[in-house]
């Protein structure tokens, strides 16, 4: 991801800042030219870049980096008015200053951030976008241009003899946040929640920090990402539950070899070679995978799947301590949801000891209904340790099933006919609209 901008003179109506950082401005993700547009108004030529100025979009970009970098996509289960604010952070149409902006989306997952532009037919401010777009670039490609953008921006308003701004001081802070442990740390749960800077209950938020000394930071994050204004109830529910659960599984045949390059992967991606990894190293490369069999290699009771709590919660969780044994919630009542519930606490212990290797004994495992890497690493995971999607296309025997086929390997690998839907999906052998109708 890279911004171009070749600077130039523009009508002098405009406020200082703007008059001075007027530019052609032109935006590249992955080759793709992002601001190409046909000028409607004119000559009707195709141009790479936008005349406009930096400045607005170098402040939007500042005051929301932090949502920016570490907010996820938002959980379905989230209001009207918080779709709305989310969107004011995270879709450039809403920097405004009367330029007409591309309908372009920044989501993090918190490794990458996906860009999606789309595209519209209302030809407002006189220009059509011309491309479409869909795709991810690096946390890292993306804070680089970024903050290129600003240096540039703020370089612009200094050879003007301009240094006093609001970006000026925007960029001030953020570096001063970015330097302090202590503040990157608050600025980043803050924005997890979905609050601006300096905009949440800093009680609120000190109650969180001191919950990581006993769930650890990351599970934080991603109870966070999910739950918005009740992070702070589920953390308690998570903590009692966990304290009073007998239910116990040990990690200790759970090992796979994992390298540094499955961490470019896309999620899905990963979570499906670990779990085939898994299987192969339990000696189940395909088909049905048993309860029995997943007590057995977690060296868990027989009795587990009778001796779990059913209190509906929404977050499943795990402990573990030294020898690799943890206390287990699946928060789930229904024997299918524990089962699938299980197979991603299984997937999160992998993530967590093959990424995080540093963190992950002070952590805890936690499943939420998040749209972070990690979440979608899980869910990819317990899929094809459940529902292996060979195993799956044999047992159909069609790449067009219906209903009634669907529901019969559905009951034949344990799983919810969500779960074999969500496969079928995934590979491209049905539409995602089948998907959106069950959500």
């Amino acid at each position: 991801m890279q911004f171009s901008i070749k600077w130039h003179t523009s009508q002098p109506q405009l406020p200082t800042e703007e008059l001075a950082t007027f530019a052609e401005l032109s935006l590249l993700a992955n080759n793709t030219s992002l601001f190409r547009h046909e000028d409607l108004l004119e000559k009707r030529f195709i141009q790479e870049g936008i005349n406009v100025s930096s400045y607005p979009l170098a402040l939007w970009f500042a005051v929301n980096w932090w949502r920016l970098r570490w907010e996820a996509a938002l959980p379905a289960n989230t209001t009207a008015m918080q779709k709305l604010d989310w969107e004011m952070s995270h879709s450039l149409g809403a920097v405004g200053q009367g330029y007409y902006w591309p309908d372009i989306t920044f989501t993090s997952d918190t490794q990458s951030i996906y860009l999606q532009h789309q595209l519209h037919q209302d030809n407002l401010g006189g220009i059509r976008y011309l491309e479409a777009y869909s795709g991810k670039i690096t946390a890292h490609q993306f804070e680089e241009a970024v903050f290129k953008l600003i240096e540039q921006t703020l370089e612009q308003l200094n050879s003007k003899g301009i240094n006093k701004t609001d970006l000026h001081q925007a960029w001030a802070d953020l570096k001063e946040d970015l330097a302090q442990t202590s503040n990157f740390r608050y600025r980043q749960l803050e924005a997890q929640l979905g609050f601006d800077q300096n905009e949440s209950e800093p009680n609120y938020l000190s109650q969180l920090l001191e919950a990581e000394n006993q769930l650890g930071h990351l599970a934080v994050n991603e109870i966070a990402q999910a739950e918005k204004n009740k992070t702070l109830e589920v953390l308690e529910e998570v903590k009692n539950q966990l304290t009073q659960s007998k239910s116990l599984i040990n990690f200790e045949n759970t090992k796979i070899n994992s390298t540094s390059s499955d961490q470019n992967l896309q999620p899905w991606e990963a979570g499906q070679k670990a779990a085939q990894q898994l299987r192969n190293a339990w000696g189940i490369a395909s088909d049905y995978l048993s309860n029995e069999q997943l007590a057995e290699r977690l060296s868990a009771s027989k009795k587990l799947w009778q001796e779990l709590s059913t209190n509906e919660v929404s977050i499943a969780a795990a402990q573990t301590d030294a020898n690799k044994t943890a206390k287990l919630m699946l928060g789930k009542s229904r024997p299918l949801a524990q089962r699938f519930m299980l197979a991603r606490i299984i997937g999160d212990y992998l993530y967590t000891t093959n990424t995080q290797a540093k963190t992950a004994s002070a952590e805890t495992l936690v499943c939420t209904i998040g749209k972070t890497y990690r979440q979608k690493y899980q869910r990819a995971f317990a899929q094809e340790l459940l529902c292996p999607y060979t195993a799956l296309i044999e047992r159909l025997d069609t790449l067009e099933p219906d209903d009634e086929a669907i529901s019969e390997a559905a009951e034949h690998f344990l799983v919810s006919p969500l779960v074999v839907n969500t496969v079928l999906v995934n590979k491209g052998h049905l539409p995602n609209t089948l998907l959106d109708a069950n959500q």
